[in-house]
């Protein structure tokens, strides 16, 4: 197992050989050998961790909310190539899916920011105009907004 340990670092468990297919952690790193040849792999999953402490937040005031965003994807093939994960967020997970979202940017960062802020921001206009980060948000900018 791969343990998150702070920001920049993380602890390694001892090498154990694989007699389960169930792991207590997310982040599990393999290594299968067959005569001369070795083959190493990092496994990723979502290990329900038991906690015996109670949260003492009030759920009515501060919802557990997770945002799951899977990028560089539409949706409809996100269902075709997907369709366990998608059904198991949606009806398993009483997931909300956020539909008709269209791309504003070329990466993950202008897309979020536009669907969680509401705004959209041009890059190639803030150099061009030598702009403050907080102006190109003003609203009151249609050539930036």
């Amino acid at each position: 197992c791969i343990d998150y340990d702070g920001d920049n670092s993380y602890k390694l468990s001892n090498w154990t050989p694989i007699d389960r297919s169930v792991f207590e952690c997310d982040f599990v790193e393999t290594e299968c050998r067959l005569k001369n040849e070795t083959k190493r792999y990092i496994h990723i999953q979502v290990a329900e961790q038991k906690s015996e402490t109670k949260t003492r937040l009030n759920p009515e005031v501060n919802p557990d909310v997770v945002l799951l965003v899977i990028d560089s994807v539409a949706s409809t093939q996100l269902i075709r190539a997907l369709p366990r994960t998608v059904n198991f967020l949606l009806h398993g997970m009483d997931a909300i899916e956020f539909r008709k979202f269209n791309k504003v940017g070329s990466n993950s960062r202008p897309n979020a920011f536009a669907a969680l802020v509401g705004k959209y921001w041009n890059p190639e206009l803030f150099l061009l105009e030598k702009d403050t980060f907080e102006t190109a948000l003003n609203p009151s900018r249609p050539s930036t907004c």
